[in-house]
Order: C-alpha cells, then structure tokens, then sequence
C-alpha cells in the first residue's frame, strides 16, 4: 500500500492520512526489496508527466526507461544543473505545484540555499520514521513523552518537518506532548526544567553542538538530567563515537544504542535514512577496530552510518558520491546531493562485519535492543563532498578537527564549535587557521592555544594521509594556526540555525 501510494502521486493526500493514521504499526518490520521497482515507475512518470525533465531528457536524446539497463543511462542532475534553470511548475507533475502546502529553505551551507515545497506524502514518510523512534524505541505508546523541540523553527526544514511528523504520530495516539522553543536557549531549558520532571521521559531535538550546549548549560543551572530519562535525537552534521559517549555520560542516558537518534536528512527531501540501534553498535565496532572501518567504509576516521527505506528512497553510490530517487515535493530522478558516501545491503554489510567478528543479533541482544533489529539497507556519508578546505592541494575535513576537539584534554574546554579557513600570508602562502569557540568560563590563553594546535596537529596526522604526506613535503608550513575565541564573543559563533564548520575567506581580512 505504501509503495503504491509513493509510485503513484495521484493518489489524493487526504487518503494517505487516513492510511497512516489506520496503520497498526510502522511498516518498518514489513517493507522488503531493493526499492528499484519504485524508482523505475517514478522516472518513467517524471518523463512523461514533468515538463523540465522532459526538456532535459529530449536534450541528451533519451527516452522513457523501461528496465535498469535504460535507468543507469538517465543523467544525474543537481541544484544547479536542472533545479535552479528551471520554474517549480515545470519541475512538478503536469506542469502544476499542487499537493504541497508548505517550502523550506536549504541550509545554505554551501552558500547555495533554495526553497522546497512539500506535501502530506513527504511528511507521512517522515512520520512513518519518527513513529519508529517514539514507539519502537521509547516506547512512547506506553510512557507519557516530552518532545522538547530545538531545530529552528523558521524557514529552514529541520524543525516544521519534525513538528509535522510528531504531530501526526500524537494523533495516532502515542503519549506524546511537543513544545517548540526552538533555538531560545532559555525557553529550552526553561521548558525541560518546568515540565520534564512531569512525565516518564524527556525527548531532546536539535543540532548536536546545541543540544550539547543545552546539556551543559542546563547542568550549570541545577537541571537533574540522569532523572529526565533522556532520550535525543538530532540532525544536521555528523559527530564521532567519542562525542556520543562524553555527551551521554553527561546526560546521564542510559542506553547510548537505543536512546540517541541520528537523523540523515536534507531539505531536498525530508529524511533520508536514520541511525537505528544496529547502525550505533556497528560504528562502536568499528571505532575500536579500525581495520573493519576501512573494510567497510574505506576510512578509518567513522561516516555517519544509518538505515533507509529503498522504496521512499533509492540510493545509488556513483564516484564516491550519494544520488537518489524520491517522490520529493519536486520529485528528483537520480539526484546528486553532493554527499559524499556509499550504499550497503543489509545481509552484504551484516555479512562482512561476521567476517571481523561483528555479530549483529548478538550486539543488539547485549544492548537490550534485541526487539529493535530492522533489515534495511545501509547508506554512509562522510559530510559533503564540498565540505572541505585545502591546503596546498590536501583536503582537510572538518571530521578531523572535530576528533581532535574531542580528546579528553580539551573536550570540556569547547562548545566543539570551530571554523575553518586557508588564509594567505603576507608572502601569499596558505595556512590553515582553526578558530575554535571555547566553552563557558574558560578565556583563551597562549598555553591554551598551544594545546589546542598540539592536538589539531597530531589528530590529522593520525587521521588524514593527504595531510601526513603533506607535511612530509613542507614541514612546519603545515602545522595549523590555532584562534581562540570566548563563548559567543565571535560572529564566526553567533546563533542560528546550523553552525558552518568552513569559511570562504581565504585572506586575512
């Protein structure tokens, strides 16, 4: 039923409410097969029913796929390729934006933000994968839930989308009460404060750098965390194992596994893929084994790891970077989102980890998580593919300096905000400068700064081989430029809705 309805847009969105809302359970534990069946339909129907795809398949002399053979030909289009060129009626069905009644702005992160619109039918897909967190995991049906809600909720995607599909789980009847403060770091605390302690459990929603923000202020404050029974769920950038475990031994959560959610989304189309308790036990696997990360991710340094469902969204892994096929408010056709990663099945990821000693049933069974296995395909990513600096040709990513912020020596010294930049020097060479937000109460000092480029420094060494090469070639030249600066005392920190880890600036202007 539900991969019917994504095939088919005509399907009127009042009706597949009224499906959700009659569906006993998530369909998590029944969705099978690979999702091509649907990608196919949706490609053949955008070429026949849209008009830019239209235009765009007729320019490289290609018609309407018929099997996967006529599928691997259809071109990969981008934002710039055939989004921006393009008017949203004629990137919709028919010719007409209907069946949409809300647009999110992307972040911008790249500098390139553009509006979204979406309707019922992507919400219900989001909604279907909150359920699986609220019901399957916390076991919201049965505890009475505070979801405290702190995505922006402006024009961006994160938080109207998270509000809509934990509204539509409520009124199918979980036990759940959503408050929205936003990016308001005192409403948040003040709305933990006064009404986590009236309820079972409390759900934090944010950024991870805010959400830790959240927990450190709120401790300061005298907010009895380990009592809330925390679960969290956040979105919008990667973090590693170490940051997880340093964030939930400070919230007191008790089961890493089961009670931390990591969304993949964008606002192209709503949620992506999303961490489930086996994707945590198999990164906690792989952080302590480094030769099984490079088996399966071909790095050491850990991707964002998560499962999906093929059917609402089919991904493919070409040249190192993510593309995929979704009934999108603008349906997208093998779309490249810049993301760099790569794709598993389940039983050829669960088969390989056996092979280094991982066993899936038995990780989730000593976690107590054993009732939460679904077999879903696997996408990675390590961050956008334009997400990087380069020094001297190197690509420094943001990754590696967030591990070197999470040692145990500085991480209670950071907010873990930091920016990146390659400025010229006077004798127009590029140095990197790391500039770093240092946590409250703790002022920038020359020893300070010192440790901070000490630990920068042999954490891209250890992480990152472009760079050790690199510095075999120039030496010292290398060695990063540390800048300190106290809690939100730079613009380069100011709130908003989610942090940029680089800078455009290549001067020192």
């Amino acid at each position: 039923m539900i991969s019917d309805r994504i095939a088919d847009p005509r399907v009127p969105p009042e009706q597949s409410v009224t499906e959700y809302l009659a569906t006993a359970v998530s369909p998590y534990r029944t969705l099978a097969g690979d999702g091509f069946g649907e990608a196919l339909e949706l490609a053949r129907a955008c070429a026949e029913r849209v008009p830019a795809y239209r235009q765009l398949l007729a320019r490289y002399g290609i018609s309407a796929p018929q099997d996967r053979e006529g599928f691997d030909r259809l071109p990969m289009v981008d934002k710039a390729s055939y989004l921006r060129p393009s008017k949203l009626d004629a990137l919709s069905d028919d010719g007409a934006l209907r069946d949409c009644h809300i647009a999110s702005v992307s972040s911008g992160s790249t500098g390139d933000a553009y509006f979204w619109p979406r309707g019922l039918t992507q919400e219900i897909e989001g909604a279907h994968s909150y359920e699986f967190m609220y019901r399957d995991l916390w076991h919201a049906d049965t505890k009475r839930t505070l979801v405290v809600l702190g995505f922006a909720m402006g024009t961006y995607i994160a938080g109207s989308y998270t509000l809509a599909g934990s509204i539509m789980t409520a009124r199918k009847g979980l036990d759940i009460i959503i408050v929205t403060p936003g990016i308001n770091r005192e409403e948040f605390l003040r709305a933990v404060a006064e009404l986590g302690p009236q309820f079972d459990q409390t759900v934090l929603i944010g950024y991870p750098p805010y959400i830790r923000d959240m927990i450190d202020e709120g401790a300061a404050q005298g907010i009895p965390w380990a009592s809330l029974n925390l679960k969290m769920m956040f979105a919008g950038e990667g973090f590693t194992e170490t940051w997880r475990e340093h964030l939930v031994q400070k919230a007191g959560v008790r089961n890493p596994l089961r009670d931390t959610v990591s969304i993949y989304g964008s606002a192209d189309a709503g949620i992506l893929g999303h961490e489930t308790p086996l994707t945590v036990a198999i990164r906690k696997f792989c952080d302590r084994n480094p030769e099984t990360a490079v088996a399966a991710f071909g790095r050491t340094d850990l991707p964002t790891l998560v499962q999906y469902v093929p059917h609402w969204k089919y991904f493919e892994a070409v040249d190192g970077e993510l593309v995929f096929t979704s009934r999108a408010g603008i349906p997208l056709v093998r779309y490249n989102i810049h993301d760099s990663g790569g794709v598993w099945t389940f039983a050829d990821l669960v088969a390989l980890l056996r092979t280094y000693g991982f066993d899936a049933k038995a990780a989730l069974a000593e976690a107590g998580c054993e009732d939460t296995l679904v077999e879903l395909p696997f996408v990675y990513l390590f961050g956008r593919s334009d997400f990087t600096v380069t020094l001297y040709g190197a690509n420094i990513y943001p990754e590696n300096v967030k591990a070197a912020l999470e040692k145990p020596e500085l991480r209670d010294l950071t907010s873990g905000k930091f920016v990146l930049q390659t400025i010229d020097t006077e004798a127009g060479k590029p140095q990197l400068h790391v500039h770093v937000e240092l946590a409250v109460g703790v002022a920038p000092t020359t020893a300070l700064v010192e440790l901070f480029a000490s630990a920068t420094h042999e954490t891209l060494l250890e992480l990152n081989a472009e760079y050790r090469e690199l510095e075999k070639g120039i030496g010292a030249t290398a060695y990063p430029v540390v800048e300190l600066h106290g809690f939100q005392s730079s613009a380069m920190f100011e709130i908003g809705a989610k942090h940029r880890y680089l800078s455009t600036k290549k001067t020192g202007e």
